[in-house]
C-alpha cells in the first residue's frame, strides 16, 4: 500500500501539468503542497479524515479525465510521463522505501510532537483536541505532519519507518524542479542534478534522510521557494506553487513562519523592481506599478491569513499555552521584569558559537562565519554568471542579498527564542544550537547549488563548473553518511532498533484501559531511566495520569523519588482508593521481596495490575486481555 499515495501523485501530477499548461517537474510539487493544503483545511474544518477520501475520488476523476485527453489530444499522450522528471521521482521514492525500511523513533522531540502529531491523526483521524490529547506542543502548527498522514493512511498499521519515508517524499517533490526542461539526452545534467539532489543536504545535517525533525526541511521549503522563484520563467504556475510553499513553509513550525515572509519579501521586492519590460517574451509583471506592488504583497497577506486559520482553530479548540507562546510573552514582560543576569551569558555563548566554535562534525573544521563566507564567494560567482545577461542583474542581486539579510534576521530570532522561550539551563547552553543553526545553512547550500547549476545551464554554459562544483560537493560529504545511505541503510535501523530496545517504557495499553476515565500508576524501579514520553507516545492519544513513582516501605529509601510506606498495605490501600491500575515498568530485588504479599501471583516486569479485593485485603492482579 505504499505505493498507492505515489499513484495518486502520479495522476494528480499529469492532470495538473494538462490542466495549467506546466511542466510534470512543476506539477509534482503542486500536486502534493495541494495535497497537503486541502487536508489541512480539512483537519480545521474537521473531516481530516473524509479529506483522504475526497482526494482519492479527485484522483480517480482526474485519471478518467487524463485518459480522455490523452485520447483526443495528441500533445497530452501518456508519453508525457516518461519525462525525466517524473521517473526520476518514482526512482527516488522507491529507493527511499529502501533506506527508511525498519527505521524508528528514538529522540524526545520525536516522541513529543514530530512522531506523536502523526500518530495521534492516524488514530484519529482528525486533529488532536485538548480533552483528549497527549501533545505537549499543541499550538505547533501541523502542515508537515499532515503530509506524513496522507503517506501513511493507506496502511494497515501505524509504521514508524513510514514518517521517514515520507519526509523524503516531500523533499524529493521539492527538489525534483531541477529536471524541468532538462531532456533525457543531456545525461550529464541529469547524472549532476541527481547526485546533487541526494547530496547537497547532507553537507550541513547527515542524518537529513533519516529524521522526522522539522530543521532540515524548512531549510529546503525556504531554499526552493526562491529557486522556484528566480531561477525558473515567472509565470502563473511558478506563482501559484510559490505561494503554496511559503504556506505550507509557514504553517510548519513558528520559525517557518518568520523564513517564509523573509522569503515573500525577496520575492515582493523582485516583483516591485521589476520595470517590466523583459526581452525573453515573459509579460507576468506588466503591471502598473500601484498594480505590481499589490500584487508583490499578495504572497504575504495570503501566508498571514493562511496562519491566522491557526490561530483561531487553536483559540477555538482552547488550546493551552506551551513553549511556542512563550516568545512572545518574554518579549512583552522584559519592561516589567528587566534584563535577566543570565542574558549576558546567553548573548555571549550565543556569538561565540556564532564566530568562534567550530563546527567539528564536518570535513573542513570552521565556524558557522566561516561558512557564510564562503557562501558570500559562491554569491559572487553567481552574480557573474547571471549579470551578463542584463535581464536577471536586479534579480539575481535581490536573491544573493536577500539570503544575506535573511541569516541576520534568523539568528536574531534564534537568539530572541534562546533568551525568552527557553529554560536558563537551555538557554546559556544553547540547546540544539547546531540544529537550528543548519536550517538557514541547508537553505543557503541548497539555493546557491542549484542555482548555480540551473543558471548555468540555462544561460548555455558548459558544464564544467558544474562538474567542478559537483566534485566538491562529494568530497565535502563525508563516506561513512553516504555508505550509510546507499551501501548499508539497514545499519540506521539496526540502530535506532537497538536504543528503543534499550527505553523503560509502558507498552501500549489503549486495549486495557480507558483513560478518560480510569488512571494509571506508573512503577519503575530498575535502573533504566523511565521514559515518560516514550510512554505516552505508545498510549497515544490519551496522558498518562501523573508521573512515574518509585516505591519503597520506610526503611528501604533509595533517593528523593522515592515513595515511602509504612507497610506493602498502606500501598496498595493508596492505589485502591485513588488510581484504577498499577504498571510495573521494572522491578528490583528489595521491593520483590517487601512487596510480594500484595501481589496474587507472580510479579512480572512491564505487565499491568488492577487493585482488586479478596476478602478483606486488598491485592494486586494481573489484568489479562
Amino acid at each position: 500500500m505504499l505505493i498507492f499515495p505515489l499513484i495518486i501523485f502520479i495522476i494528480i501530477s499529469y492532470t495538473v501539468s494538462a490542466l495549467l499548461s506546466v511542466s510534470l517537474a512543476k506539477s509534482i510539487p503542486l500536486a502534493t503542497l495541494g495535497i497537503s493544503l486541502f487536508l489541512y483545511l480539512a483537519g480545521i474544518l474537521g473531516f481530516l479524515r473524509l479529506g483522504i477520501y475526497i482526494i482519492v475520488a479527485a484522483a480517480f476523476a482526474a485519471l478518467v479525465y487524463s485518459i480522455v485527453l490523452a485520447v483526443k489530444s495528441k500533445s497530452y499522450s501518456f508519453k508525457k510521463l516518461l519525462q525525466p522528471a517524473l521517473i526520476i521521482f518514482v526512482f527516488l521514492y522507491l529507493l527511499s522505501i529502501f533506506n527508511t525500511s525498519g527505521i524508528m523513533l528514538i529522540s524526545n522531540d520525536e516522541f513529543s510532537h514530530w512522531g506523536l502529531m502523526v500518530k495521534n491523526m492516524y488514530l484519529t483521524g482528525s486533529f488532536p483536541q485538548i480533552q483528549s490529547s497527549n501533545l505537549l506542543f499543541y499550538r505547533y502548527p501541523p502542515m508537515l505532519s499532515v503530509f506524513k498522514y496522507f503517506i501513511i493512511f493507506f496502511q494497515n498499521k501505524f509504521v514508524e519507518s513510514h514518517l521517514y519515508l515520507a519526509g523524503n517524499v516531500l523533499y524529493f517533490s521539492l527538489v525534483i524542479v531541477l529536471f524541468d526542461g532538462i531532456k533525457w539526452k543531456q545525461y550529464k545534467q541529469i547524472i549532476i542534478r541527481f547526485f546533487l539532489i541526494l547530496l547537497v543536504p547532507l553537507l550541513f545535517e547527515g542524518s537529513f534522510f533519516q529524521s522526522i525533525l522539522s530543521d532540515g526541511i524548512l531549510g529546503v521549503m525556504y531554499a526552493m521557494a526562491l529557486v522556484y522563484w528566480f531561477m525558473f520563467k515567472k509565470d502563473k504556475g511558478t506563482f501559484a506553487l510559490c505561494t503554496f510553499l511559503l504556506v505550507f513553509l509557514g504553517l510548519s513550525k513558528a520559525s517557518g513562519l518568520g523564513l517564509a515572509i523573509m522569503a515573500a519579501l525577496m520575492i515582493a521586492a523582485d516583483i516591485i523592481l521589476d520595470n517590466g519590460k523583459r526581452t525573453n517574451g515573459e509579460k507576468f509583471f506588466e503591471f502598473s506599478r500601484y498594480k505590481r506592488i499589490a500584487f508583490a504583497l499578495l504572497p504575504i497577506a495570503i501566508i498571514i491569513l493562511s496562519n491566522l486559520t491557526w490561530v483561531i482553530y487553536s483559540h477555538l479548540s482552547s488550546f493551552k499555552g506551551d513553549s511556542s507562546t512563550r516568545l512572545v510573552e518574554g518579549i512583552l514582560n522584559l519592561s516589567s521584569g528587566g534584563i535577566k543576569p543570565y542574558y549576558i551569558s546567553v548573548l555571549q555563548n550565543f556569538l561565540y558559537s556564532l564566530s568562534k566554535a567550530e563546527v567539528s562534525h564536518y570535513i573542513l573544521s570552521m565556524t558557522w562565519m566561516s561558512w557564510l563566507a564562503v557562501f558570500g564567494l559562491l554569491g559572487v560567482y553567481l552574480y557573474k554568471l547571471f549579470s551578463k545577461n542584463a535581464m536577471n542583474r536586479k534579480s539575481i542581486l535581490v536573491f544573493i542579498i536577500g539570503f544575506f539579510i535573511s541569516f541576520f534576521g534568523y539568528m536574531l530570532f534564534l537568539l530572541l527564542t534562546y533568551l525568552f522561550s527557553f529554560s536558563e539551563y537551555e538557554a546559556v547552553n544553547l540547546a540544539s544550537f547546531d540544529r537550528y543553526t543548519y536550517t538557514y545553512f541547508i537553505a543557503i547550500s541548497m539555493a546557491f547549488i542549484f542555482a548555480y547549476v540551473i543558471g548555468e545551464h540555462k544561460l548555455k554554459k558548459k558544464t564544467k563548473r558544474s562538474v567542478v562544483l559537483f566534485c566538491l560537493v562529494v568530497i565535502l560529504v563525508q563516506y561513512p553518511i553516504l555508505a550509510e545511505l546507499f551501501l548499508y541503510p539497514q545499519n540506521v535501523a539496526s540502530h535506532t532498533q537497538s536504543v528503543r530496545e534499550s527505553y523503560n517504557a509502558v507498552e501500549n495499553l489503549n486495549d486495557k484501559i480507558d483513560f478518560e476515565t480510569e488512571k494509571l500508576m506508573v512503577v519503575n524501579l530498575g535502573e533504566g531511566k523511565y521514559n515518560r514520553l516514550l510512554s505516552n507516545y505508545n498510549n497515544t492519544p490519551y496522558l498518562l495520569a501523573g508521573e512515574a513513582e518509585r516505591v519503597g516501605l520506610g526503611n528501604s529509601k533509595t533517593g528523593d523519588e522515592t515513595l515511602l510506606y509504612d507497610t506493602p498495605e498502606d500501598w496498595v490501600s493508596e492505589i485502591a482508593e485513588q488510581y484504577d491500575y498499577v504498571y510495573i515498568c521494572e522491578l528490583n530485588d528489595t521491593f520483590m521481596s517487601d512487596f510480594k504479599d500484595v501481589f496474587e501471583g507472580e510479579m512480572k516486569e512491564h505487565t499491568l495490575y488492577e487493585a482488586v479485593t479478596i476478602g478483606d485485603k486488598v491485592v494486586l492482579k494481573i489484568v489479562i486481555g
